[in-house]
């Protein structure tokens, strides 16, 4: 943690960062059963660009933030 000038702490952005790829992590993660459970191609081809764009956010989250 680092120190702000009142005395108390503060997180530091990579810490945040780490928290959001988490979030992203479970988003892929639940994509990804729901790839697994579906039958449909539509619902599978919505899903996969859902992942994709996660994909995408979770790449940009380091420099974004």
């Amino acid at each position: 943690m680092a120190a702000h000038d009142g005395g108390g702490q503060t997180w530091m952005k990579c810490h945040w960062s780490a928290q959001a790829e988490i979030g992203v992590g479970f988003l892929l993660a639940a994509l990804g059963i729901g790839l697994l459970l579906s039958a449909s191609k539509d619902t599978r081809l919505g899903l996969t660009v859902g992942v994709f764009l996660s994909a995408v956010l979770a790449l940009l989250i380091p420099y974004v933030s």
